[in-house]
């Protein structure tokens, strides 16, 4: 039988062949090929700009997606990304309405702070992380490269995630998008002129690129280094806060149902003595509703803690599966 999936991949890859093959600007060196462009140099350079409507237009709108995603995010848990997205969303529009040539300046400051942070918690994640293999408390590896399926299924094996080859064309496309173009407007705020944008491709690697002037680059201050380089993860970091937020607040709760199902009870424990059931969703505890979060579905961890997070051993608990 026909793998459909696995002949739509094969027809993109024919497809992305033939627009090489006719595209005489592409240049190929050897396993990188690249197409270089102007045309969206003059669209970064007006979002760059204050003085411009398209300025104007992408800071009120990336200051509120912070904003109201950052707050979605808090009526949830009140953690450390809620509330850092929140107020980089509140700030920002501050900074829009009462001084806007700041705007860009600011922003790409508070970037190079998150990232500095984000280097140091994630080198003791990696740290913590090759502690518990080398030790045997775990086997599971610490990072994993992602990597297309085109039979359009899903696998992991040690250091190796596989996903359907169309999702991670979505994904790649989400990370390249805002983190190139943030790097091209930080880059244009700061005088450092773009000499082209451009897409390219590592072997099946898809990617994108800014390419600012070198020498102008070198010769502005190592601030401005700093704000330039640290735009693109930055990027990352606020549209993935976003994304969290659109699942877990508006995808998540209309997408699947409440409560938690029981797929085991131990013989002879408290919950078989209790009348619990294989195959049993339990909907309320105490007469409040199991609502399990998109972060917790993620982490696999955190479940009931709101429900049962006030009870002390030996109070008793009503379980019900009927709303």
């Amino acid at each position: 039988m026909m793998n459909f999936y696995l002949l739509s991949t094969a027809i993109f890859f024919a497809l992305l062949a033939v627009l090489i093959f006719l595209d005489k600007k592409i240049e190929i060196k050897g396993i990188l090929i690249m197409r270089r462009t102007k045309k969206f140099s003059k669209f970064i350079d007006n979002i760059a700009n204050p003085n411009t409507k398209s300025f104007k237009i992408f800071a009120f709108l990336f200051s509120i997606s912070a904003l109201l995603f950052g707050a979605l995010l808090m009526l949830q848990s009140l953690d450390v990304m809620p509330v850092v997205t929140t107020s980089i969303g509140a700030g920002s529009l501050c900074l829009l309405i009462f001084n806007p040539k700041l705007f860009w300046k600011v922003i790409s400051g508070v970037a190079v702070l998150m990232c500095l942070f984000f280097m140091a918690y994630g080198t003791y994640s990696l740290l913590l992380s090759a502690k518990a293999i080398f030790s045997g408390a775990t086997t599971q590896s610490g990072v994993q490269i992602v990597l297309p399926n085109p039979f359009g299924t899903m696998s992991s094996s040690s250091g190796v995630l596989l996903i359907p080859f169309w999702f991670w064309i979505i994904i790649i496309a989400a990370i390249v998008v805002p983190h190139e173009l943030f790097h091209g407007i930080v880059a244009r705020s700061s005088k450092i002129k773009l000499k082209s944008v451009g897409l390219l491709m590592f072997l099946f690697f898809p990617g994108a690129f800014v390419e600012p002037d070198e020498k102008q680059l070198k010769k502005s201050k190592f601030s401005s280094k700093l704000r330039v380089f640290a735009a693109g993860s930055f990027a990352n970091i606020i549209f993935a806060a976003i994304v969290l937020a659109i699942l877990s607040c508006v995808v998540w709760p209309s997408a699947f149902e409440n409560g938690i199902l029981i797929t085991n009870v131990t013989a002879d424990s408290p919950a078989a003595h209790a009348g619990l059931q294989p195959n049993t969703t339990i909907l309320y505890v105490n007469g409040k509703l199991i609502k399990a979060s998109y972060p917790e579905f993620v982490s696999g961890r955190g479940f009931l803690y709101d429900e049962i997070k006030n009870v002390t051993p030996g109070d008793k608990i009503v379980l019900s599966s009927k709303e």
